[in-house]
């Protein structure tokens, strides 16, 4: 492949590519409290995620995007409000919902599609089943035809072969 990946040297697990216009963030958000320094991850995964979203979402920037997807691993709970509640934050008041944003998950492998996630009309959750219960999941990642709705920008396909 011919994608540009980048991992921070502060956080190697983590990693960000551009494709087709879209952003993609990988972010270390495992389903429970893993180390003892919780609460600065959450912080520096927040921090990073809004960094790179504010950077190519600028009306300067030299790689503009139409469109975020962010992968963790985590269903969210309590112990992910720092992370989630300050990119609401950032997602309602800087960026004010004007891109398309997909947080795509694994965590309970229990199906879930959640438009409007936390209670932003532009931010969409989908959490898939995973193991080998159903087929891989099949995205169709398109937010520069399909504008600001996130449910077309991020359609899915779950039972396609």
């Amino acid at each position: 492949h011919r994608l540009n990946i980048v991992h921070p040297p502060e956080r190697p697990e983590t990693f960000t590519f551009i494709h087709k216009s879209t952003l993609y963030i990988g972010t270390n958000l495992p389903g429970g409290q893993t180390c003892c320094d919780w609460t600065n991850m959450m912080r520096d995964q927040a921090t990073w995620t809004i960094d790179l979203i504010r950077t190519h979402t600028d009306v300067n920037a030299t790689a503009p995007v139409d469109g975020v997807v962010i992968f963790g691993h985590a269903s969210p709970g309590v112990q992910h409000a720092l992370y989630f509640e300050t990119l609401q934050e950032y997602v309602r008041y800087e960026l004010k919902n004007k891109v398309p944003m997909l947080y795509l998950c694994a965590d309970s492998h229990v199906w879930m599609y959640e438009p409007n996630y936390y209670n932003e009309y532009n931010f969409l959750r989908i959490r898939i089943t995973g193991g080998t219960k159903e087929p891989p999941l099949k995205m169709i990642v398109d937010p520069a035809t399909h504008g600001n709705n996130p449910s077309m920008a991020f359609r899915h396909e779950r039972f396609w072969n």
